[in-house]
């Protein structure tokens, strides 16, 4: 009789069960019991129709899912061991971003992941400036200012999802990032500078701005482009600023300028006068500096010169003169004063003083009137 012994032949196995990528090459590890025998051949078989004949295998799968995977190993007396698995192929998940931001230095910029809580336990990576990458594990947003103008840059972005897959990359290249513009100069376009009057307001600059925000004081502000204007109502120096953006919508720096409204001078047209007769006597208004204003007399009848400070005056009657000045600084909106009704009588001889005016609105003059009244006296009367 002939005893045959039958052993239990070698076994194959390899383990499945960690996390396989796509786009990685799958380390597949062969974990062999030989059970006495002398394992001599190997050979993996793979659904796209390769293999490989050495222990261990590496494989870069051509779809995702659950790939077939067959392990079968030999030994030098013929017998084998047989073993097909599933592994599972996990997808490389494809990426995109969308951004918004000007197009400009300092400008801050959000970059948005399109794969954004499915990342959940991730990470969320982003590369603009060479060598050097961001990233998160809790945003799938990015911010970033832009530190100078520049052209072409290629933004890049990629993330590792929850079970350690790398992704795609996505990548778009900003085509410019413009400098900060040049900030205006505002110009005062005024023929006075006086309380009341119209201040207009222009600004140069070397682009044609897209949009306008002017700060006229008072809490006045007005977003209309150049020329704008305002009324001052009191004297003083005022700030005005403005703010300009580029057609690229880029801020410029604010510009700032300060207007100087001037008071209202005061007229002094001096004492009223009496002269005889035939004689002649300047009317004597104090007005100081003498070359500081332009002077009109009205009416200019017995006066030698209506437009000086002291016209001499030869009457021939009782007469009301009006003296009307203008600041040679700060032309202006035109005052009048209420008007006097003069008097035969001595007694209501009006004083010149110098009380407030009305305004009326009447460009392009501001004129201060105050008035004397200059009485024609005979020899034979009692001064």
């Amino acid at each position: 009789m002939i005893r045959v012994v039958v052993r239990q032949g070698p076994r194959a196995n390899f383990d499945t069960s960690k996390v396989f990528c796509l786009r990685d090459s799958v380390q597949l590890i062969a974990d062999l019991q030989s059970n006495g025998f002398n394992l001599i051949r190997y050979r993996w078989d793979f659904s796209d129709g390769t293999f490989q004949t050495s222990k261990d295998a590496k494989k870069r799968f051509p779809s995702s899912g659950l790939q077939p995977v067959r392990l079968r190993v030999y030994a030098d007396n013929g017998c084998a061991a047989d073993t097909t698995k599933h592994v599972k192929i996990t997808e490389t998940v494809r990426t995109d971003f969308s951004f918004s931001g000007k197009p400009c230095r300092d400008s801050s910029w959000l970059f948005r992941s399109s794969i954004g809580t499915s990342n959940t336990g991730g990470v969320w990576y982003w590369s603009i400036e060479p060598g050097k990458t961001d990233s998160s594990r809790t945003d799938s947003t990015f911010r970033y200012t832009w530190p100078s103008a520049t052209q072409n840059v290629p933004v890049r972005h990629w993330l590792v999802g929850p079970t350690g897959c790398l992704s795609d990359t996505s990548v778009m290249t900003i085509p410019v990032i413009h400098s900060t513009p040049v900030a205006p100069t505002i110009r005062v376009r005024a023929d006075t500078l006086c309380p009341g009057s119209m201040v207009m307001f222009d600004a140069v600059a070397g682009y044609v701005p897209s949009m306008w925000e002017w700060d006229l004081g008072d809490g006045i502000s007005n977003r209309s482009a150049a020329p704008v204007g305002r009324i001052f109502p009191r004297d003083g120096s005022h700030p005005v600023s403005l703010r300009v953006w580029s057609p690229e919508g880029c801020g410029a720096p604010a510009a700032t300028t300060s207007v100087i409204i001037s008071p209202l001078p005061v007229a002094d047209a001096g004492p009223d006068r009496y002269i005889l007769l035939g004689a002649s006597a300047p009317l004597a208004s104090p007005m100081s500096p003498a070359n500081g204003f332009r002077y009109l007399w009205q009416p200019a009848t017995g006066l030698n010169d209506p437009t000086l400070r002291n016209p001499v005056c030869t009457p021939v009657a009782d007469t009301r003169y009006v003296m009307t000045i203008w600041d040679r600084q700060t032309p202006g909106w035109k005052s009048i004063l209420p008007p006097v009704n003069p008097s035969g009588n001595r007694s209501d001889i009006p004083n010149h003083g110098t009380e407030p005016a009305r305004e009326d609105r009447y460009p392009p003059e501001r004129t201060t009137l105050l008035s004397i009244q200059v009485m024609v006296m005979r020899k034979s009367q009692d001064m």
